[in-house]
């Protein structure tokens, strides 16, 4: 009945609440800086959650707008040294908070509402047909697959393919940071699968000395790169990588895989609803917000395979075939990156001041 905030960007569901109240809540450790909700009502809170209440001076929805964009800043220089970014109580009491007066709060809230509301929907349409065009190209491997009515495709587990894994280990790292200029060293996240290609932007970047002496499996090129650790729709998720980035690491929730000749087949199998099924019927994890997957259970994958002389040529035609599918999906997840840049970049500009919403009127329906 209730929503459960854990440390991630979307609420779960529980039968009990432990709040009732108007709330702004932000995860403790985990994604630090990036989860923010605004709540009034029951609800419940994960033990690393933080819930932020009793507002008197201050509009509850103006401080979201303000804390959800300032206070990455705040934790942008570090948090405790744990496996993960950490934040601890002086964090909240020792941040600052523009508070102007209570008649500004509510026009820039109410101002943000609105602007937010037409980016967020926005990012909604595009997220919408990222999912019609993966379906689109989930439909067309699977047709190149299929092995109905065809001659000489025989049906093996993956482990008969003699498949080589390599995988990496747990290393701090900046939250909010990517490794991205020459030198850094990062290590993936599991985002750098899950996308259905491969992402090298999904890392984190590591600085310390102590942390970097612990790198370990560099990504490789002509490999298949699988989350073995998720949620239980993202766990077993896979992506092709097509060449090598020395400065980028395995993390432990990852696999990297040789499959030999039959690699770049594998990549494109690992879209279909074949593989997808065995992956969430193999996986399994006492958190309903983690599944894991069993290197021992993944090859035991059975894969349908077509004669090695017609391998290749079904992979070009799949290649050729997604062209502009995979295009139109990239052209949406970059106007997506660009919207949050310019919700973010609004939001900031509102409650800082540096913009003037004070004679802003919302616009008439129609």
């Amino acid at each position: 009945m209730y929503p459960f905030f854990v440390r991630s960007p979307d609420a779960l569901k529980i039968d009990t609440f432990d709040f009732n109240t108007e709330a702004v809540i932000t995860a403790g450790d985990g994604d630090v800086g990036n989860v923010f909700h605004h709540y009034n009502g029951k609800f419940g809170a994960h033990q690393r959650v933080y819930v932020i209440d009793g507002f008197r001076r201050v509009d509850p929805r103006y401080f979201y707008f303000y804390f959800s964009s300032e206070f990455r800043r705040a934790v942008s220089y570090g948090g405790a040294a744990t496996t993960v970014a950490s934040l601890r109580r002086p964090m909240f009491t020792s941040f600052p908070v523009c508070v102007p007066p209570r008649d500004e709060q509510l026009q820039i809230a109410e101002f943000l509402d609105y602007e937010t509301g037409e980016i967020d929907a926005f990012i909604a349409d595009q997220e919408r047909l990222i999912e019609l065009l993966i379906e689109r190209r989930a439909a067309t491997i699977a047709h190149e697959l299929s092995a109905e009515g065809r001659v000489g495709w025989q049906t093996l587990t993956l482990g008969r393919l003699n498949p080589t894994r390599e995988t990496g280990v747990s290393v701090n790292g900046s939250a909010g940071a990517s490794a991205t200029e020459p030198g850094q060293v990062g290590v993936l996240k599991t985002g750098a699968a899950s996308k259905g290609y491969f992402d090298p932007i999904e890392n984190k970047a590591v600085e310390e000395e102590s942390e970097l002496a612990r790198v370990a499996c560099p990504v490789k090129a002509d490999r298949v790169l699988v989350t073995r650790a998720n949620t239980p729709l993202l766990v077993g998720t896979g992506a092709y990588i097509s060449r090598a980035h020395p400065n980028l690491y395995l993390s432990d929730k990852l696999w990297q895989i040789d499959f030999g000749p039959w690699t770049r087949y594998i990549a494109w199998w690992m879209h279909t609803d074949m593989y997808l099924d065995q992956a969430r019927m193999y996986a399994s994890g006492a958190s309903p917000s983690m599944w894991n997957l069993a290197y021992e259970d993944f090859r035991r994958f059975s894969v349908t395979l077509p004669p090695q002389d017609s391998r290749e040529i079904i992979v070009e035609r799949i290649d050729a075939a997604l062209i502009d599918t995979n295009a139109a999906i990239a052209d949406a997840r970059e106007a997506i990156a660009l919207s949050k840049e310019r919700r973010a970049a609004l939001i900031s500009a509102a409650v800082t001041g540096r913009i003037d919403v004070r004679d802003w009127e919302r616009p008439k329906a129609g």
